[in-house]
C-alpha cells in the first residue's frame, strides 16, 4: 500500500476543506482471513484498532469493497459493530455527488483504498498504517 496516501489524505481535507475522507475497505484477505465465511476473526489486532481508529473518526466514512452475498455482508457488518467498528455504506458512495466535470453513477468515490488486490499487505500494512497516522499526530485524536 502507498502510505504515504495518508500523509496526502490529512492534508488535502485540511487544506480543500474537505467534509468527509471516504476510506473503501476489502473484506476477505484484508480484514478476515481469505475463505473465512463462519467464525469471522481478524487478520491481526492492528487491523481491528486502525478500523476502531477509522470509526471514531467523524469525517470519516468506512465503505465495506466486497463481493459477499448479502446475507454475509450483513453478519460481517454486526459483527464489526460490535467491535466498535461502524459500516455507512457498502459498495456504494451515495454521499458522492455529480459536479459538472465529473459523474459518480459508475464509478465510486473514495480517499484511501484498502484491499489486498490493490497492493496491500495486511499482514505488514495495518501495523506500518497505525505507526503512520501516530507519526502525523492524528492517533491520539477522537
Amino acid at each position: 500500500m502507498n502510505l504515504c496516501n495518508l500523509k496526502k489524505t490529512f492534508a488535502d481535507y485540511k487544506t480543500k476543506g474537505w467534509d468527509r475522507i471516504f476510506v473503501l475497505v476489502d473484506v476477505h484477505a484484508t480484514i478476515i482471513p481469505s475463505g473465512a465465511h463462519d467464525n469471522f476473526t481478524f487478520i491481526n489486532e492492528a487491523c481491528k484498532e486502525v478500523l476502531q481508529w477509522w470509526s471514531k473518526r467523524e469525517e470519516v466514512r468506512l465503505i465495506l469493497w466486497t463481493s459477499s452475498y448479502p446475507a454475509e455482508t450483513d453478519r460481517l457488518k454486526k459483527w464489526l459493530a460490535s467491535n466498535l467498528i461502524y459500516i455507512y455504506y457498502i459498495n456504494q458512495n451515495p454521499e458522492a455527488k455529480d459536479t459538472p466535470r465529473a459523474s459518480f453513477a459508475t464509478k465510486m468515490y473514495y480517499n484511501i483504498v484498502i484491499d489486498d488486490r490493490a497492493g496491500f499487505e495486511p499482514e505488514t500494512d495495518w501495523a506500518e498504517m497505525k505507526c503512520q497516522l501516530i507519526e502525523l499526530g492524528e492517533w491520539d485524536k477522537p
